[in-house]
């Protein structure tokens, strides 16, 4: 899945006219300097395939950006990833009639690596992926199958309900007709495809 996604990502980019090297720097000038607020959105769909990739600096949802040290810090994360795993409540399908097949949530760059195992334990769909840099970021990715993906012309995303640090995503989408990019707000929170 998440392959699928970084390929879709790199053939919009070039759709849209975004170098892998601007998009590098955004990503860098945007979650590499820590912007607090600022998250990024990813959404393919791809025959009945919806998939969506969400990453956030972790400050954005559980408050800070070290490894988990205090029991504070632990219930932070578990509150932010049963948050995560509200698929229901984050994304808001008003047609297209899309169920969900699957979670997956990387927490690894919050968890001590003692604690990682007893997590990856715990969680049946936690996959194990690498997180790069030196800030903290957190990645879920979520799949859906769409029975009339054609259909399918806005997701209303609900992530600003939930998380109270995040002020704007930047979205970027892919279907087999078109491909677009909005920063989506508190205000402005559905992502439209036509």
């Amino acid at each position: 899945m998440k392959i699928l996604i970084a390929n879709i990502i790199a053939l919009l980019m070039a759709l849209i006219g975004i170098t892998q090297s601007t998009y590098a720097q955004t990503r860098v000038a945007s979650l590499g300097a820590h912007v607090h607020g600022l998250s990024e959105l990813t959404i393919v769909i791809e025959g009945e395939t919806l998939e969506i990739q969400f990453t956030s600096p972790a400050i954005n949802l559980v408050g800070f950006e070290h490894k988990a040290n205090t029991k504070e810090d632990v219930a932070a994360i578990k509150i932010a990833e049963s948050q995560l795993r509200r698929d229901e409540t984050l994304f808001l399908f008003p047609e297209g009639r899309c169920n969900h097949v699957k979670t997956s949530i990387d927490l690894a760059s919050l968890i001590n690596s003692d604690d990682e195992h007893a997590h990856q334990k715990k969680s049946s769909t936690y996959e194990d992926h690498v997180q790069e840099g030196s800030h903290s970021d957190i990645t879920a990715w979520y799949q859906y199958r769409c029975k009339d993906s054609a259909s399918l012309s806005s997701i209303r995303v609900a992530f600003f309900k939930l998380f109270s640090g995040i002020h704007k995503i930047q979205a970027m989408w892919v279907n087999q007709t078109r491909q677009g990019a909005i920063t989506l707000t508190p205000d402005n929170s559905i992502l439209q495809f036509r």
